[in-house]
């Protein structure tokens, strides 16, 4: 007797746990550790994968379930029957059926080095070089000139992998403290295994694949997917390809962070005119970001006195930076500003200003120079501030 193998296994990653699943796969020795080395059986090395159903269900919904539908031909004139293996690691609701019947199942465990079927150096690289897998183990006959259709329906645990966190997102909207505490972009990694169907003597016939994500997010396969189809709350995308298209499935599923792109910022410090005093200034601005770049705008001025005036600044500044970091996003960032300075009291010209600053945590120190040069004899010749700012 051989065993056919239908894998399903999850391999730990470093900094993440990414879930690896496999095919299924007909082995070419007896099993080990087996207790008896039973004789092959002719017709086990006729079979043929017709058609192979694969539905991939990464919503990440706990009623949502994934389904193996397998079509099995036995072209030759000999039946034969024959265990089966579903490994099942982190899995408890696993449900298997031969021709439409359920069948039951045994736990066992799997090493590498003792699987039921030869592994060569580069074959399952997904499958952990130590420790064992939980299997679930089941029997199938296979009538002669008949085809068997062999379903497994599982759910699929997701790993995560923050490679991609960073993608897309708004630097000097992540180094606002409205969004430090957003979560960014969450990917949840799938990689499921088609290349030990390839065991099979009797060859592969047809793959159906199809992939359903959440609404909203973006998927990342090596496969050539098709267009999507959207509903319910939910995405779908299908392909099919005579023979298996790529040794392994290697699906992402990306959340994108929302972030808020408006937000505001208050500040208090000290400005100088240069001519004989010095006085407080405060500020209260309206931000907008985009990518590595905020536009604001608000009012200034000082409550107690009348140094340079009630002002409306329009400020532009850039801040250094590609993607989020946890260095950009909670400690500390560089940034360069300039605009110009609508005087509203006393009523003279439009001045301008540019500054540059540095933010450590929420606190942003910042220090500008404003010049006038259009009318100085109505106003000031220039005016350097300090200013302290905090983000809301």
């Amino acid at each position: 007797m051989k065993t056919i193998a239908l894998c399903l296994c999850f391999v730990a990653g470093i900094g993440s746990a990414v879930p690896a699943f496999s095919n299924i796969a007909m082995p070419q020795r007896a099993p080990s550790p087996a207790g008896d080395i039973l004789a092959p059986l002719p017709g086990l090395d006729s079979l043929r994968i017709d058609r192979e159903n694969l539905r991939l269900d990464l919503t990440g919904d706990p009623s949502g379930r994934s389904l193996a539908h397998y079509e099995i031909s036995n072209p030759s004139g000999i039946s034969a029957a024959s265990d089966l293996y579903f490994v099942t690691p982190f899995m408890d609701d696993v449900y298997v059926t031969v021709d439409g019947r359920r069948a039951d199942f045994d736990r066992v465990m799997l090493s590498r080095d003792r699987l039921p079927w030869p592994v060569r150096e580069n074959d399952y690289a997904w499958w952990p070089k130590d420790g064992e897998m939980d299997a679930a183990r089941f029997r199938a006959e296979f009538s002669a000139g008949e085809t068997t259709v062999i379903e497994v329906s599982f759910r699929l645990p997701a790993g995560y992998d923050n490679a991609l966190a960073g993608t897309g997102i708004s630097p000097a909207a992540v180094a606002h403290a409205l969004n430090w505490s957003k979560p960014g972009d969450r990917v949840a990694w799938y990689v499921y295994a088609l290349e030990t169907s390839r065991t099979f003597k009797g060859g592969f016939g047809t793959l159906h694949l199809e992939i359903t994500v959440p609404a909203g997010t973006e998927l990342i396969c090596n496969a050539a997917i098709g267009e999507k189809k959207s509903g319910r709350g939910f995405d779908t995308y299908t392909m099919e390809s005579k023979g298996l298209p790529v040794p392994a499935i290697d699906a992402k599923v990306i959340t994108r962070g929302v972030y808020n792109f408006l937000g505001g910022t208050v500040g208090c410090g000290l400005a100088t005119d240069f001519n004989a005093s010095t006085s407080f200034l405060g500020q209260a601005l309206i931000d907008v970001f985009f990518l590595n770049h905020q536009f604001s705008t608000g009012i200034e001025g000082n409550p107690f006195g009348t140094i340079g005036g009630l002002k409306i600044p329009l400020i532009y500044t850039f801040v250094f930076g590609t993607t989020r970091s946890l260095y950009s996003a909670f400690f500390a960032d560089v940034r360069l500003s300039a605009g110009v300075l609508i005087d509203l009291l006393p009523e003279t010209a439009v001045g301008f200003r540019v500054s540059a600053g540095m933010r450590l945590m929420m606190f942003l120190m910042e220090i500008s120079y404003d010049f006038h040069p259009f009318d100085a004899a109505r106003g000031y010749t220039g005016r350097l501030t300090f200013l302290g700012k905090i983000s809301l």
